[in-house]
């Protein structure tokens, strides 16, 4: 199965207040996600209905993967006692040297 999804999402206010303000001032209250999935489904073998959904989840704009970093970016200026200053979105640096969009596994049960 495959699943796309792009849509705007609104910020909790403390994840918006690290954002820094857009070019025209007004403070970024959503941000546009984008992400794909493609994931296979497993039956059980005696019951005959699905018990599992795994695969694999990508972030193709890198808008959740900068959410993060600036999550990650707070909490280590919390940890070590220092300020942190907001950042434009379109500035934090993604973890992952040459970004591809690959989240990783993705999985579930029931």
């Amino acid at each position: 199965m495959f699943y796309y999804c792009k849509m705007e999402r609104q910020l909790a206010s403390s994840m918006a207040s690290l954002i820094a303000p857009s070019f025209d001032g007004r403070p970024v209250i959503e941000v546009e996600i984008e992400f794909f999935g493609r994931v296979s489904f497993n039956k059980s073998r005696n019951e005959g209905h699905i018990t599992k959904m795994s695969g694999n989840w990508y972030d193709l704009n890198g808008n959740a993967s900068r959410l993060i970093t600036l999550l990650d970016a707070k909490r280590i200026a919390d940890i070590k006692g220092t300020s942190f200053a907001p950042v434009p979105l379109d500035k934090v640096p993604i973890h992952q040297s040459n970004f591809d969009a690959d989240m990783g596994p993705v999985e579930f049960r029931r």
